[in-house]
């Protein structure tokens, strides 16, 4: 096996349950954190690494960094690569946090029914048990689809703002992202919980009726929520990616509530997603190695970006361009022919 990606899974596995991710943290060398660092940053896990790191003792917790620490470690040192990205993670998981539970209350003031989504909700409900571990990109928040406009005027009264591209479409289940001057990340304001072509798995109304009592989503349409967007939305079924943080949020979900696999519901797709999904986790934790040869793949691909970049042209882009996706983004009027090509053209303009 790739050697970077078994130390990575000892690294992760099983999910902190046991002493043997400190374990290994202090049995790798400079050059073995090198390349796991090499990895881990590719699929979004840095933050997690410097989580196991800190319990190992392998690096202080650091909410701020002593002036000149950075310059003096971060070219030379993976513990120093480490301990900045520990003490960034804290910093910006806290005002995202902030940002969210704002955004919420706003929310809920106003009278917009909205629960939050994937990280959001992950972290105020305790599921990942070091927030700081969970790297989060945005905000995302559900709102009730006949409540969409009041919802985006109350994040511009809070001073969020729209961001738009040249060009840019915006899928059916979410508004345009919008962004508060001077803080990190976005808010994405959702009026489905999935694309369009998913969206009967998880429709919006039933997932509002099982958070009225609770204002947050269900257990089971977290879980439903995750694998559907990894394996489903994101193509992860079909593609050779490497879907690293969705396999950890459910591995934390079902590591609290076992029985959520057993409720999940009955719908053929759905099923074959939460079994690849599962056998994902699995095998990043350490618990299973079906499926082995993919990760290894991804891995491979994660350290050549030009490969990666000429895979993702030659499998990528025809799934992409499904008709599906055109569908969503342009509507059902226009011949697909045509939907594709105005796509392409905006794709190749923006860039």
């Amino acid at each position: 096996m790739d050697a970077a990606l078994a130390d990575l899974r000892r690294l992760l596995g099983p999910t902190g349950a046991t002493a043997a991710p400190e374990l290994a943290a202090r049995e790798l060398d400079e050059a073995r954190w090198t390349d796991v660092l090499r990895l881990a940053e590719a699929w979004e896990l840095t933050p997690v690494l410097a989580a196991v790191a800190v319990r190992a003792g392998v690096i202080p917790e650091a909410a701020t960094l002593p002036p000149g620490l950075a310059d003096r470690v971060a070219p030379t040192s993976p513990h120093g690569v480490l301990l900045m990205a520990r003490a960034a993670a804290i910093t910006r998981t806290a005002d995202l946090l902030a940002q969210g539970r704002a955004v919420l209350d706003a929310l809920r003031f106003a009278g917009v029914r909205a629960v939050p989504l994937k990280g959001l909700h992950l972290l105020l409900a305790g599921v990942w048990p070091d927030p700081a571990a969970r790297s989060m990109r945005d905000l995302d928040v559900l709102v009730h689809p006949d409540h969409a406009s009041r919802a985006r005027s109350t994040l511009a009264d809070l001073g969020y703002r729209p961001l738009e591209t040249r060009g840019s479409r915006r899928p059916h289940h979410h508004l345009v992202p919008m962004a508060l001057s001077g803080r990190p990340g976005t808010v994405e304001l959702h009026t489905a919980p999935l694309p369009r072509r998913w969206d009967g798995l998880l429709p919006a109304t039933d997932v509002f009726q099982r958070a009225a009592e609770t204002g947050r989503l269900a257990d089971v349409d977290v879980l439903v929520h995750v694998v559907a967007h990894a394996q489903l939305a994101d193509h992860g079924r079909w593609l050779v990616t490497a879907p690293a943080r969705a396999a950890l949020d459910a591995a934390f979900l079902v590591r609290r509530c076992p029985a959520l696999v057993d409720v999940v519901p009955q719908s053929p797709v759905l099923q074959r997603a939460l079994t690849r999904h599962w056998r994902d986790a699995a095998f990043l934790t350490g618990a299973g190695e079906e499926g082995g040869r993919r990760w290894e793949a991804a891995a491979w691909l994660a350290r050549r970006p030009a490969a990666r970049l000429w895979y993702w042209r030659l499998y990528g882009s025809p799934r992409a361009l499904a008709g599906d996706r055109m569908r969503e983004l342009y509507g059902d009027d226009a011949p697909l022919w045509r939907t594709r090509a105005r796509h392409a053209a905006r794709v190749l303009s923006n860039r």
